[in-house]
């Protein structure tokens, strides 16, 4: 294991720059404003923080994706930089990723050994010491299955095993309990204090204050880029109730935020009049390398919420791509409702998201920072794909500005999108959605990543637009979404491909 026994960052900050010709002084946005806070050997250190508030800028710092616009990382009291997390890495800092990156078409024993020594590494050499890994973290995988078939959690361990094979002092997590089942995240929370009290450094980024008040050695709480709070609870215990007064109350909301917990969106206009249901008739699809679908049949009635909950690696991918017209489907039919109460019919194995799209269905991918916003354009320009006024710079522009302000999505519409938090790239995808007055909304997965208060927020939000008269679909393997008994007005489960 690497020496390094104590990462401190010193007066960090990390400022944001969008280039612009029309606004460039409105385009400057502050994720770090000067944070000083050490991690330590032998602690599980919880970070805590409102969406937006900086913590993954902050572990993307301390874990070499990043670079700090100002301030220093000092290891052990000695100055480095990272100009990649491979750098880090070489210095003892890994991390985990709540989307772990992975190579989806090799083993589990591929990635790991392609993280550690090398893809040419004999992986029958270093199948004892990830056997012995697997076992003292509790992460139990088939190491033979290609990570592509992997149900969420086990991705998770995957993930967690690659970087602990690195031998690090310092591992990091970005919200690793939130795609565990409820009655698994004890277990790998006791894991993670085990491991601490024998001498890791554990830095885990957290929306769960009751995980953090009951596991964490420290604490510390991010709020608008600043570090507001940092407790040790060895010297002074905080309960699940203290933090979650300490990390937000309604006075410190922003006008515009207040204002959008209460009003009803005003992003569509008005109630849609179309009665019929979305009806998905016998649809399957068997794509390589991943579970597939059979015979899938449903409706979502307007006006109404219907979830699709899945149990973990039963082919939720595949139905999202299939229902977004992604993927070439085997059988099947959609019937969308149409305009003035009529149904339109189309063949699965026709569909594209242009020719949904053209008939009302809007959607919320899973996947956000890929499919949903490209993250080196401003949200602006996310924004203007759905501008269907005068197309002049000054129409466009309002056209961004009102559903920014409105939204509380971010403080201008020239800030880049990779510095949005996952509350405020949701908002921003869910918005610039229902712009077009969609008659049709797929999510999938829409509460990954989100705190309590931007939950509740979105919750109430699909509320409103189902009482709009909006079919809303969601498709969810998230357990905290499949939890909730009065949000879903229809539910289907959906286990190894099929539909029950």
């Amino acid at each position: 294991m690497n020496t390094v026994q104590n990462a401190t960052l010193e007066q960090v900050s990390r400022v944001f720059v969008s280039r612009t010709d029309r606004s460039p002084a409105a385009a400057r946005f502050v994720a770090l404003d000067a944070v000083s806070l050490s991690f330590s050997r032998g602690e599980l250190h919880m970070v805590l923080g409102e969406n937006g508030a900086g913590k993954s800028t902050l572990v993307h710092i301390l874990s070499g994706l990043d670079t700090p616009t100002s301030g220093r990382i000092l290891l052990d009291s000695q100055e480095v930089a990272f100009d990649s997390p491979a750098d880090a890495l070489a210095r003892g800092i890994a991390m985990v990723h709540q989307r772990p990156l992975l190579a989806d078409d090799l083993t589990v024993l591929e990635n790991i050994a392609l993280g550690g020594h090398g893809f040419l590494v004999h992986r029958k050499k270093i199948l004892p010491y990830v056997e012995e890994l697997a076992t003292r973290w509790n992460c139990l995988v088939d190491f033979y299955a290609t990570v592509r078939t992997l149900n969420p959690a086990d991705r998770l361990r995957t993930a967690l095993l690659c970087a602990l094979y690195t031998n690090p002092s310092f591992l990091i997590l970005d919200e690793p309990t939130a795609i565990l089942p409820p009655e698994k995240r004890a277990s790998f929370m006791e894991t993670l204090v085990t491991n601490a009290n024998e001498g890791m450094g554990l830095v885990v980024i957290t929306h769960k204050m009751g995980e953090a008040a009951r596991w964490g050695h420290r604490i510390s709480i991010l709020k608008h880029g600043k570090l507001v709070r940092h407790m040790d609870q060895k010297k002074s215990p905080v309960s699940e109730a203290d933090l979650a007064e300490m990390i937000a109350s309604p006075s410190e909301k922003s006008p515009r935020q207040r204002s959008s917990d209460t009003a009803v969106s005003s992003a569509f206009s008005g109630k849609t009049h179309c009665t019929l249901p979305l009806t998905i008739s016998g649809l399957s699809a068997s794509p390589p390398n991943r579970q597939g679908i059979h015979n899938i049949s449903f409706n979502a009635d307007p006006g109404g919420i219907t979830g699709i909950l899945a149990y973990p690696g039963s082919g939720l991918d595949t139905l999202e791509d299939a229902l977004c017209g992604m993927i070439v489907t085997d059988a099947g039919s959609i019937t969308l409702p149409g305009r003035e109460n009529t149904g339109v019919q189309l063949d699965a194995a026709s569909l594209t998201p242009a020719l949904l799209r053209k008939h009302g269905v809007a959607f919320v991918p899973s996947n956000r920072t890929t499919r949903g916003a490209y993250p080196d354009i401003s949200v602006r320009d996310a924004l203007l794909p759905y501008y269907s006024g005068p197309f002049t710079p000054h129409g466009a522009d309002r056209f961004a500005e009102d559903i920014v302000r409105r939204e509380d999505i971010a403080d201008h519409p020239f800030r880049p999108v990779r510095t949005l938090s996952g509350g405020q790239l949701q908002k921003l995808i869910l918005s610039r959605e229902l712009s077009v007055n969609p008659r049709v909304l797929i999510l999938s997965d829409p509460e990954w990543g989100l705190d309590v208060a931007s939950v509740v927020r979105l919750r109430n939000r699909l509320r409103e637009t189902a009482a709009a008269g909006i079919a809303v679909l969601i498709l969810t393997d998230t357990p905290d979404t499949m939890e909730v008994d009065d949000f879903f007005t229809r539910t289907y489960t959906l286990r190894e491909g099929q539909l029950t």
